[in-house]
């Protein structure tokens, strides 16, 4: 038989064999009727439009709220996994605890949802049980653990682009990334794009003239908060203007005349042009208005900081900060990633078996799998999978006070006497209807595992810390914010040490010491995790500087703004403000001038 050229036909063939084969496993006889209903699924305009341009390069930068997951990265996985049996793609994310508590869970809900495929029938997390027949990829895994195994034989490989040399070695067929602004541009350009290339087979699905999934590149990115999250921006200088014009005219063309969509030489031309394209996408969180509602727009209007507003809602880009009050400051050299190994050692603790049954040939097969449980994995809410911190060392804590939002940083030095460095673990925010105690509580929560290996805190406030206020708690009587701090703490079965600090350092001497330890000539040397504290950063790296009366210091002016209690995520909104790097500031004073209780070192004074 010829090999046919229509990669359409093929396409829809895959698509019908795959839904015979899915019918069989699940054992489900539908009436001739049934099987030619459609099945639709709403599309927002931003949605609609990605998917009818289908370019083989595409790039999509969109507001919150956009529906990015659900219409933009599900209809390219099941497009790749239909269109390219046996073949292999890489799901990119920025961490093993990223993809498994955020991103894998809810990517593979919207799968099943959209598609009606589902876990543990028609794909396996892991290598695919024997019983259930489902086709080898073509290029196989050395290891399964992180991979998605699909009836058909194409595999998902789950990437971190934390772990350097994670791809090495891999063909693949297809690149998915997202929440891209947080991977390394070098990374990506050096080791995951040269991965691009491809298989060797005669299906037609693998021909890089026919199928624009073939060797096909789609990112998808909130907009980026940082001068160095922008790199993504830099691929609308790889469009193609005039190829993406002609398939702009053929897709108005298929509105005005539906009939033509079934012609395979229009299909086979629009195609060819697909193969060879590559687009740009910037959407507002507007295009998602039907889901979002108008409401929601304007409250968020209302709530938010114009300049958040305009970054998160309408994503309008933001004016670039030359200023910087944390000059030295470099991500590339002062930020890390726990180690990916560890990370997913750590999760085999929520591994478990799961049986499901399959009808395959009029029989019923009984089939037992074993994975991580992603569900119960991302609900756990604690710091089983953060392998920086050392076990049976205390934690050492700081807060910044505010009638509108709290902010609590949590670092660990090497032991109690070596402070000369200091990894900052992870960053903390909540609103004022939780209160200060609200954000003790969700500290005692999250850190409940370390506490078994050590139940000391060591807590550093300055005078700020003694003021008091209606909003610090509900129930004390004492409202003094580090008496409230040292109550909940204890409550919950840690030792807290509290070191007083006395009056804050003046600004300009803060300004020059904390730059000193960035550029390695103070102590201590700064380490940050970069997946836990994703918002100090970017409010470090926004911090502006100004000249003030004595020498430089931190522009406050954001901190005056209203925090909104209406957005999903609000601790975006920090990024614009200065709460979060004034409650590491105080860390890093506080460890480098009174180590674990006393003065250390020759101590530069703390006021003016």
């Amino acid at each position: 038989m010829t090999r046919r050229n229509d990669y359409e036909s093929a396409r829809e063939e895959s698509l019908r064999r795959a839904q015979r084969h899915a019918s069989a496993l699940s054992g489900v006889q539908e009436a001739e009727e049934q099987e030619t209903a459609a099945n639709y699924i709403y599309m927002n305009p931003a949605q609609r439009a990605v998917y009818n341009y289908r370019c083989r390069n595409t790039t999509v930068e969109a507001g919150r709220g956009t529906g990015k997951t659900d219409g933009l990265i599900t209809p390219e996985m099941a497009g790749c996994i239909q269109s390219m049996p046996r073949g292999t793609g890489l799901f990119l994310g920025n961490s093993i605890k990223q993809l498994f508590t955020k991103t894998v869970p809810k990517t593979l809900y919207s799968l099943e949802r959209m598609t009606g495929l589902k876990e543990g029938v028609h794909f396996f997390r892991g290598h695919a049980p024997a019983k259930c027949n489902f086709k080898e990829p073509i290029v196989k895994p050395k290891v399964w653990e992180n991979c998605i195994h699909f009836w058909n034989g194409f595999v998902y490989y789950m990437i971190s682009t934390g772990v350097k040399a994670a791809a090495n070695g891999m063909d693949s067929c297809s690149i998915i990334g997202d929440e891209c602004r947080f991977m390394p541009e070098g990374l990506i350009k050096a080791e995951i794009l040269p991965t691009l290339r491809g298989i060797n087979t005669n299906h037609p699905g693998f021909d890089e003239s026919l199928n624009p999934y073939y060797k096909s590149i789609f990112f998808v990115s909130d907009a980026p908060l940082t001068k160095r999250q922008a790199w993504l921006r830099k691929r609308r200088e790889e469009q193609t203007p005039e190829i993406n014009r002609k398939i702009a005219e053929m897709i108005r063309e298929a509105q005005i005349c539906p009939e033509i969509v079934q012609s395979p030489k229009y299909q086979r031309e629009l195609n060819k042009l697909r193969c060879q394209a590559s687009i740009y996408f910037s959407f507002s969180s507007i295009e998602n208005i039907d889901i979002l509602g108008e409401q929601f727009i304007r409250t968020m209007q209302k709530e938010l900081t114009p300049t958040m507003f305009d970054i998160s809602i309408r994503n309008v880009e933001k004016e670039e900060i030359n200023d910087g009050y944390y000059a030295n400051f470099d991500p590339d050299v002062h930020c890390y990633l726990s180690n990916d190994e560890e990370q997913l050692e750590a999760a085999q603790k929520y591994k478990k078996r799961t049986i499901t049954q399959i009808y395959n040939g009029g029989r019923t097969l009984r089939v037992e799998s074993e994975s991580i449980d992603l569900n119960e994995l991302s609900k756990a809410q604690d710091c089983c999978l953060d392998t920086d911190i050392k076990p049976g060392e205390p934690l050492r804590i700081a807060f910044d006070y505010n009638a509108h939002i709290n902010c609590l940083v949590i670092g660990q030095t090497d032991s109690r006497s070596n402070t000369s460095v200091l990894r900052i673990l992870n960053s903390m925010t909540n609103v004022k209807n939780t209160r200060i105690e609200g954000l003790c509580k969700m500290f005692c929560k999250y850190y409940e595992p370390h506490r078994l290996t050590c139940r000391d805190v060591i807590f550093y406030y300055d005078d700020t810390a003694k003021q008091g206020a209606a909003y610090a708690s509900e129930r004390h009587e004492e409202t003094r914010f580090y008496n409230i701090v040292k109550k909940v703490l204890r409550s919950h079965g840690w030792n807290v040490t509290e070191i007083s600090m006395g009056r804050p350092m003046s600004h300009n001497k803060k300004y020059e010491f904390l730059n000193g330890c960035f550029a390695g000539t103070q102590r201590p040397f700064l380490r940050i995790n970069k997946e836990n504290n994703e918002y100090l950063i970017a409010s470090m790296e926004n911090a502006r500087v100004k000249e003030g009366r004595n020498g430089f210091e931190k522009d406050k002016s954001q901190e005056k703004n209203r925090v909104s209690k209406e957005v999903d995520d609000i601790e975006a909104e920090l990024s614009t403000r200065t709460d979060l790097s004034d409650a590491f500031d105080t860390l890093v004073i506080g460890v480098r001038y009174y180590g674990s209780g006393r003065m250390i070192g020759v101590g530069m004074p703390m006021s003016a």
